[in-house]
């Protein structure tokens, strides 16, 4: 499926895949559970990636993106454990 999809010229290796299958889960966690604001965090995030530094190299890019999205996805579990477990 990822050859279908893919432009012309990509590569596409596990690290990206893996990096696609993370947003959408915290996409998907975040929406299942009302979190709408999460669209706006990952919009902030993916521009973040995207800001051209010299000094940031593509890998800096992939660790700030994923830890952002760990972060914000730990939580939401949190606030989704203490609503939903810890307060019945």
């Amino acid at each position: 499926m990822f050859i279908i999809i893919s432009p012309k010229g990509n590569d596409i290796n596990l690290k990206s895949i893996l990096k696609g299958m993370l947003e959408r889960i915290f996409l998907i966690i975040a929406l299942a559970n009302g979190f709408t604001q999460a669209l706006a965090l990952f919009g902030a995030l993916k521009i973040g990636t995207r800001i051209h530094n010299p000094d940031n190299t593509q890998s800096y890019n992939d660790y700030y993106l994923v830890g952002n999205l760990l972060s914000a996805l730990s939580a939401i579990i949190f606030v989704y454990i203490y609503k939903n477990i810890l307060q019945n």
